[in-house]
């Protein structure tokens, strides 16, 4: 695979992640209701973040640039909507809303991309977030940090 941002969003978006709408960047929700939810999309405020890189350790650190390996590492950052607030109880919310960040934590940790590695996953707190439009939603971010290889042909 080519060292390629929107080539992993488009891998997340494919996840199988049991009741949860996943899209990919070219699909971010402008405005949200109630039925779009639940649904875990890039975050419109900053998508990707922490990009730094290094060449790899071993024989294929030296030689011309297009014959080295190196890694990158970046946090690639997402949001997840579950319902709009006001919706129901709480408590039964957030009890959903565990079962949805434990389905995709582990949708996320089985990614499968070439030469991409997720170094690991991160749900923020719960609680209530802004839709593009301004719309109050209970949801969570996730942040998930991946460590992507070039020239490794």
């Amino acid at each position: 695979m080519s060292f390629s941002s929107t080539a992993i969003f488009t891998a997340i978006s494919n996840l199988s992640i049991s009741g949860v709408t996943v899209k990919d960047l070219t699909a971010i929700p402008q405005a949200g209701d109630e039925t779009i939810c639940p649904i875990l999309f890039p975050n419109p405020d900053g998508c990707v973040s922490g990009a730094n890189g290094e060449p790899s350790d071993g024989s294929m650190t030296f030689g011309t640039p297009s014959t080295r390996m190196w890694q990158f590492n970046r946090v690639y950052e997402l949001i997840y909507l579950h319902c709009q607030v006001g919706a129901g109880a709480l408590s039964d919310i957030y009890s959903s809303m565990c079962s949805k960040s434990d389905a995709i934590i582990h949708a996320l940790v089985e990614l499968d991309i070439t030469d991409v590695d997720v170094q690991s996953v991160t749900i923020g707190k719960f609680g209530a977030l802004q839709d593009p439009s301004n719309n109050y939603f209970h949801g969570f971010t996730v942040s998930v940090t991946m460590r992507e290889r070039i020239n490794n042909d």
